[in-house]
């Protein structure tokens, strides 16, 4: 391979991979598939040669899904973390997602696409161009007021379920709060810019369906992240005895009905990204006194 310009790997570090060409334009992907594979408020991505990509390391730990007759997901089947995307039928190209990049290498979005589609607890505010679809089936950017499909609003249960369809989920009780975290862990998990999180109480959480499905990654002590064996969709972990539902808002099949109320580890954010959500934002973990609002 050519002297190396990006480099990444996943969360646990079993898979990692390299181009020796730098994207010519990255771009953040707002449709249902994106959010359900990566748990987030939308995918990053950016496409180049593959006769340019090479992995490193971790073949055997990779697993593909294919979300669509043109379009495998590749994950890491040990943490779950997204990799990239293979486009069946265009075999030149993939398209890697940033948040496994290192991240000083990774190039920065130029735009919003898939936006009609976009999750409603989250707002664009960042002044990219936005495209209702993707660019070359609308032909001019849409304005940021631009409609989204929002899922169905409910003061009932929140649902939520994996991309593949095979694991579904319920909790019975509304969410406490919704928060996006930029740590390097949530980057290389979700594969995007950030994760973000439904928090609320655990109690009666069920899986409706598959959960034979789930498994997880302890990414660190206590710290338990879920994903479908399938699909690599993330879906909610347990904490505190099962009293505390953290949700990857991007699973979410209802509306929330709630928006950021923070921001974590904002310290270490990714350097292309640029933060725009007015939640307020903690450099690193927030102090006890912001969870005791909440007990």
């Amino acid at each position: 391979m050519p002297p190396l310009e990006i480099s990444g790997r996943c969360l646990c570090g079993a898979v990692r991979y390299a181009a020796s060409a730098r994207p010519e334009l990255a771009e953040y992907c707002h449709c249902a598939m994106c959010r359900k594979a990566h748990g987030a408020a939308f995918s990053a991505n950016a496409a180049l040669p593959a006769a340019s990509f090479a992995v490193l390391q971790g073949e055997r730990a990779i697993l593909g899904y294919r979300s669509s007759a043109r379009r495998e997901r590749c994950f890491c089947r040990r943490c779950g973390s997204s990799l990239f995307l293979r486009r069946l039928g265009e075999p030149e190209g993939v398209v890697l997602h940033l948040g496994g990049l290192k991240s000083d290498l990774a190039p920065r979005p130029e735009r919003h696409v898939f936006v009609a589609n976009k999750a409603p607890w989250y707002a664009l505010a960042d002044g990219l161009a936005q495209y209702a679809v993707y660019p070359g089936f609308e032909p001019e950017p849409v304005g940021a007021a631009a409609a989204a499909a929002a899922a169905p609003s409910t003061a009932g249960p929140i649902e939520g379920s994996c991309l593949c369809g095979a694991v579904a989920y319920r909790l019975p009780g509304r969410g406490f709060f919704l928060n996006h975290c930029h740590c390097s862990m949530c980057r290389r998990f979700t594969g995007s810019a950030f994760g973000s999180f439904l928090h609320a109480a655990g109690e009666g959480f069920a899986w409706t369906r598959g959960g034979d499905y789930v498994t997880s990654y302890e990414s660190s002590p206590g710290n338990r992240r879920a994903f479908c064996q399938v699909c690599g969709g993330k879906l909610p972990a347990l904490e505190e005895e099962g009293s505390h539902a953290i949700v990857p808002a991007g699973s979410l099949d209802t509306d929330p009905g709630v928006i950021a109320r923070a921001q974590f580890f904002c310290g270490s954010k990714a350097p292309w990204f640029e933060i725009s959500d007015p939640a307020p934002c903690y450099d690193a973990f927030p102090p006890d006194a912001f969870w005791k609002q909440w007990d």
